[in-house]
């Protein structure tokens, strides 16, 4: 389960509200980070804190 100091590695793909694909990373390198370092948008952060392994989440973001 994610939690604060846990390292993460994700596979993501991001969408606009028109379904186009702005960016994806599946299939190819993951992206890493640390939990509760900052290191990524916090509304992402905080959207990802309790998940288990493998865990699969569609997360909506506002653009602020």
């Amino acid at each position: 389960m994610i939690q604060e100091g846990s390292k993460v590695s994700l596979e993501y793909t991001l969408t606009l509200d028109d379904g186009s694909v702005a960016d994806s990373n599946v299939g190819g390198e993951a992206l890493e980070y640390e939990q509760g370092a900052g290191q990524i948008l916090p509304g992402l952060e905080a959207e990802l804190l309790g998940m288990a392994v493998d865990e699969t989440k569609q997360v909506t973001l506002e653009p602020a």
